[in-house]
């Protein structure tokens, strides 16, 4: 049985948003780490999982990773979550009645589903 020693591992602050995040997802393959806020955006950081560091903070230089920005909700974005089988398929859940399916390699809406209330939860099936 693997276990993983956490001392070792140093953290990283991504910053973006202009108001709290509410939900945060890792995308199926590790490469993308996806934030939703109260701004009413979602963001997509394609990041490199690096190795423990000797640093002890901040996550190593190397320059900012790729952002995406994803504008479309009128509300903020309390869930989000990857499509488990593809990593570019990213879906949020608004308070503005709203599901929005991503693509984060345009940064793009693909999809919008209405609701009848606030969403507070999201999954694929």
């Amino acid at each position: 049985q693997a276990t993983m020693n956490f001392k070792a591992c140093s953290t990283k602050e991504f910053l973006g948003h202009k108001k709290k995040v509410h939900s945060v997802a890792w995308s199926c393959n590790g490469r993308r780490l996806a934030s939703g806020s109260v701004d009413q955006t979602a963001r997509v950081w394609n990041v490199e999982v690096q190795g423990p560091s000797s640093s002890g903070g901040g996550g190593g230089g190397g320059g900012r990773e790729k952002e995406v920005e994803l504008v479309g909700h009128s509300d903020s974005v309390d869930q989000l979550c990857f499509d488990p089988t593809h990593p570019d398929r990213l879906a949020t859940a608004s308070g503005d009645k709203s599901v929005r399916l991503w693509d984060c390699r345009t940064g793009k809406s693909t999809s919008t589903i209405s609701t009848t209330g606030e969403n507070i939860n999201i999954s694929w099936s």
